[in-house]
């Protein structure tokens, strides 16, 4: 994960780079590319279940700028873009 802090320490956004994990429900259906072979409504749940995971994981130290739903973070998938939670929403490259 990288995080974007700006000067006054409120954190601007994250980027989030993932690598298919079988426990996260992603691998078989990985095409490469950021490309997955499931239903957009499928992944973009998986998605929103993996920014979730790790914005609970952050939250857990209260020494770090706030990161809650209305965080902008960028989802990537061993580099590739995936897609974008902006204003609490997340979407995939492909429907933005």
């Amino acid at each position: 994960m990288t995080f974007d802090v700006a000067e006054n320490g409120t954190l601007q956004g994250v980027l989030l780079n993932v690598n298919n994990q079988p426990n996260l429900g992603f691998g078989g259906a990985y095409q490469g590319y950021g490309k997955y072979n499931m239903a957009s409504a499928t992944l973009t749940k998986k998605a929103e279940k993996v920014i979730n995971i790790a914005m609970k994981e952050y939250g857990k130290s209260d020494k770090l700028p706030v990161w809650d739903k209305n965080t902008k973070v960028e989802m990537t998938v061993q580099n590739y873009l995936l897609g974008k939670r902006e204003g609490g929403i997340f979407k995939l490259t492909s429907q933005q």
